[in-house]
C-alpha cells in the first residue's frame, strides 16, 4: 500500500472516545428513522442494495441515495464503518439487559 493510500484510508475514522462514546452511540441511534435503522441492520447482515431495495419495495437506485443519506448521518463513508456502529450499539444494548 502506497503511503498515500494508507492516509487516505485513515482520514475519516471516528474518534472512539468521543464521537462513538456510549453516550453519543445511543443518541445518534434513537436520532434514526424506522427505515434507516431497518438499512442499517440490513448492511450490518451483509445485504447487497439490490436486497435492500427488494425489502424496502423500492428501486435500487432509491436505496442508494437512502444508504448515502444514512452514511452522511452516521459521518461514515464505507459499509464496513455502519457495521461497526450498529454491532457497538446492539452490544450495548445487551449490556444495558444485562
Amino acid at each position: 500500500m502506497l503511503a498515500e493510500e494508507k492516509s487516505r484510508s485513515h482520514v475519516d475514522l471516528p474518534c472512539p472516545t468521543t464521537w462513538w462514546a456510549p453516550e453519543a452511540i445511543d443518541a445518534l441511534f434513537a436520532s434514526l428513522t424506522a427505515e434507516q435503522r431497518l438499512i442499517l441492520r440490513a448492511i450490518t447482515n451483509g445485504e447487497t442494495n439490490g436486497q435492500i431495495a427488494g425489502r424496502l419495495g423500492i428501486a435500487e437506485k432509491s436505496a442508494e441515495k437512502h444508504i448515502t443519506r444514512l452514511f452522511a448521518r452516521l459521518r461514515v463513508s464505507v459499509r464496513t464503518k455502519a457495521a461497526v456502529f450498529y454491532t457497538l450499539w446492539a452490544a450495548r444494548q445487551r449490556t444495558k439487559i444485562s
